[in-house]
């Protein structure tokens, strides 16, 4: 079964290597490389973990839903975190996913959660809710 995690990272995919959220992590996205669903290897960096939280009530149509998403970032630095993180609100918020929902920023600046590794690697997020998807 498809989920609203499986569409955005099929949209992160597509993106060529010039755009913006490629260009902070210096490669295109591929899934299960630096691209997961729901969790990461614990040694991976410079990554990107899409995760899903409830969202809001479906409508009461049963015709649409509202789930939303966090974007987890694990970066080698705080510089590679942040515009990473821009880039993904910048390139998400208001987007149509290729026609399968409008998926809007929560916040319009990362936010930073902290550090592992004895400071090797930089964990940031930035929440999102999609809305008129019915998968």
């Amino acid at each position: 079964m498809s989920t609203i995690c499986n569409v955005v990272a099929s949209y992160l995919e597509t993106l060529s290597a010039t755009q913006a959220i490629c260009d902070a992590l210096g490669d295109t996205l591929t899934f299960g490389t630096n691209l997961f669903i729901g969790g990461s290897e614990a040694t991976e960096t410079n990554i990107i973990t899409i995760i899903p939280y409830g969202g809001s009530p479906p409508e009461i149509d049963n015709k649409r839903q509202n789930p939303s998403i966090q974007i987890e970032s694990k970066t080698s630095s705080r510089h590679t975190g942040l515009n990473l993180q821009q880039a993904l609100i910048n390139t998400l918020h208001m987007n149509e996913l290729n026609g399968n929902g409008k998926i809007r920023a929560n916040q319009s600046m990362p936010i930073p959660l902290g550090v592992e590794l004895g400071g090797r690697r930089m964990i940031y997020v930035s929440n999102y809710n999609i809305k008129h998807v019915k998968i």
